[in-house]
């Protein structure tokens, strides 16, 4: 598996990009921070060096309990002070993790170099948000509303009432209800069963694995600033076209006994529709005689709109539907009052 050389960033002088194995700043000296975080760089070459393959593999780096400087694995002695590499008495080893390329993790915590931010995304962003600011102010100011007298230039109406008739029927169905009287008796389908009736043969595309290949999938943090590749084996496929066999089915009516019936039952009867441009709304009265025959007639609703035609004094003509109380109170050639925006003009309806 290939080597790679890491980086560090120094917190003192913020250099940028020490060498991973250096345990001092290349500019100002100081040592590697306690916490360092060492990061892969995209172009990092592969290390071929046999003394730096050799200081690769030797393992992570380790960290004086006595004075805090950090040495090579194969230091037995502190660089900086001298005492003796003493895990039980400890000194600590440096973290080595894995790192996955399908892994969600920032920058920092990855040890990958830190994507560079796109100034292309933030003008389109801050772009979005003045569009979104300007919505909204401008549906702001279209809410501010003013009064405005309008004249009465005609009255309109529509209307539909849903009802059930209680009335004689003939039906047909598996079972006679109780109360019904038959007329007639007869055999008929009921269902089809599905029986097979040989075979088809049809094709389709199968996926066949035909061998592996060696995947990058992701580096391992060796805890001395340098960088492991991890590969993993990950099947082969190739797109094949096969020929099956599909059973083929044929419909079996099912024959049973059947009743034609005569019954008295509620019955969901068409709406009777009514509409006018007038104040004659005769499909109350309707409405009120069939209420007069519960025996008959039951469920009665009736669904009405009504609308007022109005024009402002620029002459400009608006129709408006209203409340019921507010149209049959409202007169030809009647004064009364809307509602328009204030700035832009827009006629939100008839006040009431």
């Amino acid at each position: 598996m290939a080597i790679r050389e890491g980086k560090w960033n120094c917190k003192v002088c913020d250099r940028k990009g020490n060498r991973g194995p250096d345990s001092y700043c290349g500019s100002c000296g100081s040592p590697r921070p306690d916490n360092v975080e060492f990061y892969l760089p995209d172009d990092a070459e592969e290390v071929t060096d046999e003394l730096k393959l050799k200081e690769a593999e030797a393992g992570a780096d380790w960290q004086c309990s006595y004075c805090s400087t950090q040495n090579n694995a194969f230091d037995n002695f502190c660089v900086s002070c001298g005492n003796k590499r003493n895990i039980s008495g400890g000194d600590v080893s440096l973290n080595q993790k894995e790192i996955y390329f399908d892994t969600a993790s920032t920058p920092q915590a990855s040890g990958l170099t830190p994507p560079k931010t796109s100034g292309k995304v933030k003008k389109i962003l801050i772009t979005l948000a003045a569009i979104v600011f300007a919505v909204i102010v401008l549906a702001g100011l279209a809410g501010i509303k003013t009064d405005i007298p309008v004249v009465v230039t005609g009255f309109e109406y529509n209307a539909r009432i849903s009802y059930e008739t209680y009335k004689s029927v003939t039906e047909e169905d598996w079972v006679l209800p109780t109360g019904s009287e038959k007329l007639a008796e007869f055999r008929s389908i009921h269902h089809y069963d599905k029986v097979p009736d040989g075979y088809i043969t049809k094709t389709r595309q199968v996926q066949v694995q035909v061998g592996t290949k060696k995947i990058k999938t992701g580096v391992k943090d060796l805890g001395n600033g340098y960088f492991q590749d991890i590969y993993e084996n990950r099947p082969v496929y190739e797109t094949r076209t096969e020929s099956y066999n599909e059973t083929k089915y044929r419909d079996v009516p099912v024959y049973m006994q059947k009743f034609r019936y005569r019954m008295m039952k509620w019955v969901n009867e068409r709406p009777l529709e009514f509409s006018g441009k007038d104040k004659n709304i005769a499909f109350n009265l309707k409405a009120e005689e069939l209420k007069k025959s519960p025996d008959r007639f039951r469920n009665i609703s009736t669904d009405s709109k009504y609308y007022l035609s109005v024009v402002d004094s620029e002459g400009k003509s608006y129709k408006d539907d209203v409340q019921p109380d507010t149209w049959s109170k409202a007169e030809l050639n009647q004064t009364i009052k809307a509602e328009k925006s204030r700035l832009f003009g827009f006629f939100y309806g008839i006040k009431e």
